[in-house]
């Protein structure tokens, strides 16, 4: 397991995380993953990601919140900031016959932009059936964020 601070939103469009989790709440997250040797910059635009988007056997984006979906409850983690926790997305590969080494992961809201996004400090292999991703997102209402990876 580890943690990764996730990006502001990109082109420019800086946002705290109140604003972030309130799209989530409304419409949702799409959260995606993408490959090593792709290095995204706050320009990063979404064809950029998208060119770069997961392709092991069983991947799928997937969808996180909207109507009727909260975070967690706040809660104060270990180094004492009040954060608030999604649900957790999970990638499972089905097979080895697409392999892939998975560099991070981005999230968009539900109009295709792209909002936040996270280099893992490592690589991590989805080339074997039943290799597995799970990513919990957590925000900082009033500033900040991270994401808790387990594999």
């Amino acid at each position: 397991m580890f943690q990764s601070g996730l990006s502001p939103a990109t082109a420019g469009l800086i946002e705290d995380a109140t604003t972030l989790t309130a799209e989530f709440v409304s419409a949702g997250y799409i959260v995606h993953l993408f490959l090593e040797g792709f290095s995204p910059l706050p320009t990063s635009t979404h064809a950029d990601f998208l060119a770069n988007e997961a392709t092991f056997t069983g991947y799928s984006f997937i969808t996180l919140g909207g109507t009727g979906h909260l975070f967690s409850v706040p809660v104060i983690n270990s180094t004492g900031q009040v954060v608030v926790a999604s649900a957790p997305a999970n990638w499972v590969a089905s097979d080895a016959v697409s392999p892939n080494m998975i560099a991070g992961m981005w999230i968009e809201n539900t109009a295709n932009g792209v909002r936040r996004y996270v280099v893992f400090p490592t690589p991590l292999p989805m080339n074997a059936a039943l290799q597995f991703i799970d990513a919990t997102i957590y925000e900082a209402p009033g500033g900040g964020g991270y994401v808790e990876i387990n594999n």
